[in-house]
This record gives structure tokens, sequence and C-alpha cells, in this order.
């Protein structure tokens, strides 16, 4: 890497995260969708139900079931497949997951991510958001929550989850 690409890279600034946000998936319609920012995740996922996967080989599609919140109705979706990926879940089990692609909006910047689909139905949070979508545009403050807006959606997150704002924070 050159000087000057170094220089550009470090003068960037990078948007403060708290440990958990709020995201927009603008294609599949969720807006505030509570997640949790996971540093040691590789990849962000998403929590699915009734996953299956249909059509030929190259041009599959993967249908789901996606709840903003445990008492929330359940939305039906089908997207293209991007692919199926082996992964390594926090308990050290591997999984074939199911892998979209689309774009997410945190802390006001929209990307297109990949995205894997899992039950995450016994996780706090529907949504992880991956060291790969954090990689060039956030810096993570542990001591904070939803730094870049309010929570709009008080009960979209379980209150065993609630940790108490960083001194200084909004509340």
């Amino acid at each position: 890497m050159t000087a000057r690409k170094a220089a550009a890279r470090t003068a960037r600034p990078r948007i403060e995260l708290g440990w958990a946000e709020l995201v927009d998936l603008p294609e599949l319609h969720l807006d505030d969708l509570p997640a949790k920012i996971d540093t040691g995740a590789r990849t962000s996922s998403l929590h699915a139900t009734h996953i299956r996967i249909t059509g030929p080989a190259g041009a599959q599609t993967v249908s789901f079931r996606v709840r903003k919140a445990r008492d929330a109705r359940a939305r039906q979706f089908s997207m293209p497949l991007f692919e199926n990926r082996r992964v390594r879940s926090s308990n050290g089990h591997h999984e074939d997951r199911p892998v979209i692609r689309t774009p997410v909006v945190l802390g006001g910047i929209e990307q297109l991510v990949e995205i894997t689909l899992t039950h995450r139905g016994t996780m706090a949070f529907p949504m992880l958001v991956g060291r790969s979508t954090l990689k060039r545009h956030y810096l993570v403050n542990c001591r904070r929550k939803y730094a870049t807006r309010p929570i709009a959606h008080p009960s979209a997150v379980s209150g065993a989850d609630a940790m108490p704002p960083a001194p200084g924070d909004p509340k």
C-alpha cells in the first residue's frame, strides 16, 4: 500500500457505533431492526424461520420469514440465494447457512452486504452485524448502546439485555 493510500484511509472519519444499534434493511422494508454489533463474527446474520431453498442450481431462491421483535408478526420474504456457506457458530458448531446479499443502512451509510440466515430465536437481537460489514466505516465503542440514533421501538429489545448508558450517553 502506498503512503498516499494509507493517508487517505486514515483521513476518513469513522462512525462510532455502540454494542447495539438499529439497522435498516431497505430491500426487505425492515426499519429500526435491533442488531448486536459483533466484531468477533465475520459475517452478519439475520434471524429467520421457515427457510427454504428452491429452484434449479444457479438460479436458486431462498424464502424465509423474519420477525422484527418477538411479539411482532412474521413477514415472508423471497430473495435470490447468493450462496450456501459453512459457518462456525458462537458455540463452536459448524452449520451450513444460506447467504443473501442486500443493502444495509447503519449509521447513515448504505452498503451491500452478505447476510447469513439462521435461527437466532434464543438470542436477544434478531440481527448480528459482523466485522465484514463494519471494516470500512465504523469504530465500535462497547460502552455505548444505540450511538447512531435513539431507539425508536423500546419494546424491540428485551429488558434482560438492557445495559445502563455510559456517562454522557443519551438515554
